[in-house]
């Protein structure tokens, strides 16, 4: 394969690929320039050549046109190689695999559930970016549920794509990108062969947030980051896995097995065991597990706690909490009406009353989730569900009241 040949990114909505495209085109060698059409042109290219009599040699005019125009960009900007991430390109991938056979292709994947908080986050004034729109019409009563059926769709072609042998690919997850961003990025550099040498990716990683690139279609928060961090990883961890279809969730984890990340089981939103063997949780550094411990505490001893002396209008009943985090590991908390608030770094004597998620819990502390609405959703697991009535309303009442924070569309 030839080093100049031009580098095309497949790719989810949401799933980091402008980060990507700022990596590379921050590189001396490569230019990426923002979202083009370039699937629908493949497509129209491929459809001219298959309706125009005689056809079958205007197809290799088209792959001058395309790969001529890109380079002409690249060139105009001193650089040798093009590189093009499109989300709607995975749309045409016949046909763009057909008019440039010779690129190379870079497959970039994210874990199913952060994807879809990412995207929900990304969509609070409506769907019609990012290709969703489609899916929500189709499921219009579960926004998850109409993520997860994109993510579902495309990731199945894309995988496809990449076993099929068509043309040269490259794996990136985006989990691995920001937990280790300079093994990850020397690693993409070398196998396009391309320089990557230490003191060029570091210059990289300094460089691309603080760059000015083409503005076009993309992520709308990455130019107001200064570096790449990995505090989004796991934040799928808040989408209420009930509101999937188990027939969603079939498909989803042999997908995500087959690209070595956590499956979604029943206990998603609570923690539960270890994944299976081969079946890795998607990393994050020490930093950000320090950071979301250090979160949770904040709220326990800042919100909470002053909260226990203030009247509930009902019994003052103790409460406690196991925080589970994405290492797998507890801190349990105690919320005694007359000893305070304590915290034990073992599960305690048995079983606490409520089991979340550490980003839910901060949700439910910051007032933007219902305690009500995470109890319906799955997000807490009760340990007595029939006879929890008491421990129910002081768990709303350290929350912020029965109907703080509540959102309908939890």
């Amino acid at each position: 394969m030839a080093e100049d040949a031009p580098i095309v990114v497949l790719c989810n909505a949401r799933t980091g690929s402008t980060l990507l495209r700022y990596l590379l085109d921050t590189h001396p060698d490569v230019a990426a320039p923002p979202e083009t059409h370039l699937g629908a042109l493949c497509a129209s290219l491929r459809q001219f050549d298959a309706d125009l009599p005689g056809g079958g040699s205007t197809l290799a005019a088209g792959t001058a046109l395309v790969d001529g125009a890109l380079t002409g960009y690249a060139r105009d900007r001193g650089k040798r190689v093009w590189c093009d991430k499109s989300v709607a390109t995975l749309d045409h991938i016949d046909a763009v695999a057909q008019v440039l056979p010779h690129a190379r292709y870079l497959c970039l994947h994210r874990h199913a559930m952060d994807a879809i908080a990412s995207g929900l986050e990304a969509s609070k004034w409506g769907y019609a970016r990012y290709g969703f729109r489609s899916y929500i019409r189709q499921r219009p009563d579960s926004a998850p549920a109409a993520l997860a059926q994109y993510w579902i769709d495309r990731t199945t072609r894309m995988v496809e794509f990449e076993r099929s042998g068509r043309c040269a690919t490259r794996r990136i997850r985006y989990e691995d990108l920001v937990a280790d961003p300079a093994r990850e990025l020397a690693g993409v550099l070398a196998d396009l062969g391309l320089p990557h040498g230490p003191e060029l990716v570091a210059r990289i990683l300094t460089e691309a947030l603080r760059t000015r690139h083409d503005a076009g279609a993309g992520d709308y928060k990455i130019d107001f980051s200064s570096a790449v961090v990995s505090s989004s990883v796991g934040s799928g961890r808040a989408v209420p896995v009930m509101l999937l279809e188990r027939r969603q969730r079939r498909e989803m984890n042999a997908l995500l097995e087959q690209l070595g990340y956590e499956p979604v089981g029943d206990d998603w939103n609570t923690g539960g065991a270890p994944p299976p063997a081969g079946c890795r949780p998607a990393p994050a550094t020490e930093a950000a597990h320090r950071r979301i411990r250090g979160q949770v505490a904040e709220a326990m001893t800042g919100i909470l706690a002053p909260r226990l002396g203030v009247p509930t209008g009902g019994p003052a009943v103790p409460v406690s909490f196991d925080i589970a985090y994405s290492d797998r590991s507890l801190e349990h908390w105690a919320a005694d009406p007359v000893g305070g608030l304590a915290r034990r770094e073992a599960n305690g004597d048995g079983p606490a009353t409520y089991r979340l998620r550490a980003e839910v819990f901060l949700e439910l502390a910051s007032g933007s989730l219902g305690f009500g609405n995470a109890v319906r959703a799955n997000l807490v697991h009760r340990a007595r569900p029939d006879d929890n009535q008491e421990a129910d309303r002081m768990a709303s009442h350290l929350f912020g009241g029965a109907g703080h924070g509540s959102r309908g569309s939890v």
